[in-house]
């Protein structure tokens, strides 16, 4: 323990140290502090000389042990970030997207919804749409909501041409996985149509105990997903018989024999994923009526992430549109290069379909900056797609 002699001495000490006054104008030192905190790269510190004895040999020991700790492992750091770098490499190159090269690169688009996910896109790459449908194969339309209940996702199953597509449709539910795609169940499970494409109209028979639920969001949901199961047949109507004959409950619709249905207009196609599906899709969210088709595919660069949805075009990526009758025509004005992978398609594929939806049938890409991606040839216009999210079917 110090003795209290020496600690007299060093009180002494320091008390005959010479007084050092600040005699700099406050407004000037408050100057130099701003400008400092606004550089945009920080300048090294300055190592403070420590007077004592002491406190130097202190500093100096302290180098000592911690330089040739840090110099052995500054290579096992970046062995780590090479393996890492790999390993999500490796996994991009699987999924045929390009996450890693996000920030290693300014070309790189940034992947959609990467808020919450690095990339949506289907496992196997395919594509999101059905371009067009060949003389053998005909396409039969599914619907499934969303698991926040907030929005439809139309499905497209490619079945054999000539076949009787009532008899496909009263097997729907076999060939929905919904629960392992992130979805709410199927609504027509135990429902039965027949399909009348002469007379445009669907005859749905409900058993007695069939209900959609309460509230105006399960009468919407109802609505929709006849819709986008029946419009593309150009069906107009449905009618609903039940088991006794005494019409159906339908919840707040009532007990009615029959609903117009009408087509979907004017909807923006974004990235629907989930952490617990095993695919992604295109959903439509719809537009209201006086929306611009410019201002449909700005809306493709907003997320909902709460629900699920996600952005298709990244930021940097801009185009301008004018149209020429039945086509659309998109002069590119961005700032961020792109490059042929996953999202680019996806990107292509959403306004593809965004642009069917205003009533436009090819979409033209002009000065953009690849001439191909994907199976799309972007120096021609483009025929925007029969359906979307297809599902295998063997029939």
């Amino acid at each position: 323990m110090m003795r209290d002699k020496e600690k007299k001495q060093i009180i002494d000490t320091l008390r005959s140290l010479p007084q050092v006054k600040d005699t700099s104008n406050k407004d000037d030192l408050y100057q130099r502090i701003s400008l400092n905190l606004h550089q945009k790269k920080r300048q090294p510190k300055r190592q403070r000389k420590l007077a004592p004895v002491l406190g130097t040999l202190m500093a100096a020991a302290i180098l000592l042990i911690i330089i040739p700790v840090y110099i052995g492992n500054a290579p096992f750091e970046n062995s780590g970030d090479q393996s890492a770098n790999q390993a999500a490499e490796d996994s991009a190159a699987e999924f045929s997207t390009n996450d890693t090269a996000e920030e290693s690169s300014s070309q790189t688009m940034e992947a959609p919804g990467a808020e919450s996910k690095a990339s949506g896109v289907q496992e196997n790459g395919e594509s999101y749409v059905i371009q067009q449908s060949d003389e053998n194969k005909t396409i039969m339309y599914g619907a499934v909501a969303d698991r926040q209940q907030q929005y439809v996702i139309p499905l497209a199953f490619p079945v054999s041409a000539g076949e009787d597509l009532s008899a496909y449709y009263n097997q729907l539910d076999a060939y929905i996985n919904a629960e392992d795609w992130g979805l709410s169940d199927y609504m027509f499970e135990d429902v039965s149509f027949s399909l009348d494409e002469e007379k445009e109209r669907v005859t749905m028979n409900i058993p007695d105990d069939f209900t959609i639920g309460e509230g105006a969001t399960a009468s919407y949901l109802f609505e929709q997903t006849l819709t986008k199961m029946f419009t593309p047949h150009n069906i107009r109507e449905v009618a609903f018989e039940s088991e006794n004959g005494n019409g159906v409950e339908l919840g707040p619709i009532g007990v009615i024999p029959e609903m117009p249905l009408y087509e979907n207009e004017k909807e923006s196609f974004k990235l629907h994923t989930t952490e617990q599906g095993s695919r992604s899709f295109l959903v439509p969210v719809p537009n209201e009526e006086q929306t611009t088709i410019q201002e449909g595919l700005e809306a493709l660069k907003l997320s909902e992430a709460s629900f699920d949805v996600y952005r298709t075009i990244p930021e940097g990526v801009d185009f301008s549109a004018e149209t020429e009758g039945s086509q659309l025509l998109l002069h590119y004005t961005g700032n961020n290069g792109v490059l042929d992978n996953q999202e680019t398609v996806t990107m292509i594929e959403s306004i593809l379909m965004t642009a069917k939806s205003y009533g436009f049938e090819t979409v033209h890409f002009l000065q953009f900056p690849l001439e191909q991606t994907g199976k799309y040839n972007l120096t021609e216009p483009l025929p925007v797609p029969e359906a979307v999210n297809p599902i295998r079917h063997e029939g």
